[in-house]
């Protein structure tokens, strides 16, 4: 997912506590880092958000 030579940023973010407590515990058991982890849902936001849409619309035909 992540490319060689991928420039790093540095942020700082608060989350409530018990959110905090869950996904420390969380990533432990996934044996994945939090920043790894928060990396790759930013990713598949962004993906999902820049996915083309490829809808049809049509208009219900008014009867006489």
């Amino acid at each position: 997912m992540e490319s060689i030579g991928m420039k790093k940023e540095k942020v700082s973010f608060t989350v409530d506590r018990d959110l905090y407590l869950w996904f420390r515990t969380h990533v432990k058991d996934e044996r994945t880092s939090m920043s790894a982890l928060v990396n790759k849902y930013i990713m598949e936001l962004k993906q999902n958000k820049e996915r083309p849409k490829n809808i049809l619309k049509t208009t219900p035909k008014l009867s006489d």
